[in-house]
């Protein structure tokens, strides 16, 4: 696979490729115990973080980790959108 400077290449155990071009989304089959676990850890690590910033005096830290706190949370929204429409 040719690389370019936006392009990863995400190596499974069963050796298949994920191509990830920035600006491109990825879509990824979970089981929905698979997706309970994600969600839940997710939700640890969001309140792990949380504890993180408050105690961080740095402030572009504090701005990287929230910006990751963000993104964090977009994801759980997402993924519990999934969940849920997953029990219709």
């Amino acid at each position: 696979m040719a690389e370019s400077p936006h392009c990863w290449a995400l190596r499974g155990r069963s050796e298949r490729i994920i191509e990830l071009q920035e600006g491109s989304a990825m879509q990824i089959e979970l089981s929905r115990e698979e997706a309970e676990l994600l969600r839940d850890t997710l939700q640890q690590q969001i309140k792990d973080l949380d504890k993180e910033i408050n105690r961080t005096d740095n402030r572009e830290y504090k701005r990287g980790l929230q910006a990751n706190d963000r993104a964090m949370e977009r994801i759980l929204g997402r993924l519990a959108v999934a969940l849920e429409d997953g029990l219709h």
